[in-house]
């Protein structure tokens, strides 16, 4: 089998667990359905069934349960692991505003930040590939995978409040021992390897750019998707820990929604607010939908030995519908998504954050 071998390391508190939710641990289910969410952000055809196959593109790689579509294209192991696990009382309070309701977990897989330390808080996967003998006729997309890798690493996260700032984990190295996959990886820098912001950023935009080069642009957005759309914001000035570029992150959040409560919407739904004039409960949910998620992802970037707040604002559909609920009556509620979103944009860049395209 061919094989692809990459190291992470945790950045931010990560909240992930099996069985039993009071214990963390590290899950490869959990990794591998982050790397599929990150397949359907970049590849436009993910739901296509190709040419001589049976199956579309997505389940060809990851497997699924129609016609045709069988397991994963791919295994997965750990190879080694030296993660650190804490108790929830060493969380420190100054993220209780996006980790109260995670309060009642026992436990959660710790950065490790000492700098000079370049083992602990890793752990390293291998995805082994099957040989191509399925009934599709089709090879996988392997290039998809390896996009979908370098995304999670640069973009994504893992576990509880991912979106959050919580459980950002780092791609710090990886290699294949097929020359062709290693030449695609090669095509994609590792920003995290970098000394200065100039040189994080020139990294990141090239792996970018090659991940969209690769794939067709998106002419539709029925989901969370990366398109030429999708914006970026690094901070300007850094912090000595992770957990402090974290507040910082959270405070422009947290600032956001006290100063433009009335365009705070797009940032998730359900919303539930308490009047103080008169104690009033209300919600403002979809017409249509249960909840919608944010489509601001908030991480933690390590350049050197400083930590910086980074945001990621994908693309994605906003209901055309909001209602405003008190108890059982509802009416409709006004929102321009579009608007709300640029306000933010501009909020951001006042902190001050550059923009990374």
């Amino acid at each position: 089998m061919k094989v692809i071998t990459a190291t992470f390391r945790v950045v931010t508190p990560l909240f992930l667990a099996g069985a039993d939710a009071m214990t963390a641990e590290l899950r490869l289910p959990s990794v591998k359905g982050a790397l599929r969410y990150w397949y359907r952000a970049i590849n436009p055809h993910f739901q296509k069934v190709p040419e001589g196959g049976k199956a579309t593109w997505e389940e060809i790689l990851f497997g699924g349960t129609g016609g045709g579509a069988g397991q994963s294209a791919f295994f997965m192991r750990k190879k080694n692991e030296n993660l650190k696990i804490m108790r929830m009382s060493s969380l420190p309070r100054d993220l209780d505003y996006f980790s109260f309701f995670l309060r009642r977990r026992c436990s959660y897989i710790s950065p490790v930040s000492n700098y000079a330390d370049k083992l602990s808080g890793r752990f390293t996967i291998q995805l082994l590939l099957r040989p191509h003998r399925n009934a599709n006729k089709v090879a996988p997309d392997w290039k998809g995978l390896v996009s979908s890798l370098w995304m999670l690493g640069h973009i994504g996260g893992l576990g509880a409040r991912s979106r959050r700032g919580f459980g950002t984990i780092a791609l710090q190295e990886w290699q294949a021992d097929d020359p062709e996959i290693q030449q695609w990886m090669d095509q994609l820098p590792i920003a995290h390897e970098a000394s200065t912001i100039e040189e994080w950023i020139k990294r990141f935009q090239c792996g970018l750019q090659q991940i969209q080069f690769w794939f067709s642009p998106w002419d539709h957005c029925n989901h969370t998707i990366v398109d030429q759309r999708t914006t970026f914001f690094l901070a300007n000035e850094g912090s000595d820990t992770e957990l402090n570029a974290m507040v910082a992150g959270m405070q422009v959040i947290k600032g956001f929604r006290s100063e433009h409560k009335e365009h705070r919407l797009f940032l998730g739904l359900p919303l539930i607010v308490s009047s103080k004039k008169n104690g009033q409960i209300y919600q403002i949910l979809p017409k249509r939908y249960q909840r919608v998620s944010s489509p601001v992802w908030l991480r933690v970037i390590q350049i050197g030995q400083q930590y910086y707040p980074f945001f990621a604002i994908l693309s994605a559909p906003f209901p055309d519908k909001l209602i405003k609920k008190v108890g059982e009556e509802q009416k409709n509620h006004p929102f321009c998504y579009h608007k709300a979103l640029q306000m933010f944009k501009e909020y951001i860049k006042d902190q001050p954050f550059r923009e990374v395209r």
